[in-house]
């Protein structure tokens, strides 16, 4: 099953940062694609969660000298009734 994560990286400057970033990420097992970007210290990574694991993105990231941040947060929505809220909300 294919996962996607919004992660957020500490320690980029400039886009040769988010290039050597990207290439890191990209170049583990499983990763289908990195899109990363120093101005918003962001990044969005889908993988495939049966090949690759969250951890791995990040020790990817440690290994290039950057601080993927690990935190998580959770946020309560409220209104949904059913699966079709929550695909809505997944996808914005």
């Amino acid at each position: 099953m294919t996962g996607r994560e919004r992660l957020d990286v500490g320690g980029m400057h400039c886009s040769s940062c988010a290039d050597t970033i990207t290439d890191a990420v990209e170049s583990v097992d499983g990763v289908e694609s990195a899109s990363v970007n120093y101005a918003t210290n962001g990044a969005t990574v889908e993988y495939d969660d049966s090949e690759a694991s969250l951890s791995e993105i990040y020790e990817a990231i440690e290994r290039v000298g950057y601080e993927p941040r690990r935190e998580r947060r959770t946020v309560e929505v409220a209104g949904m009734h059913c699966a079709s809220c929550s695909e809505t909300i997944e996808e914005a």
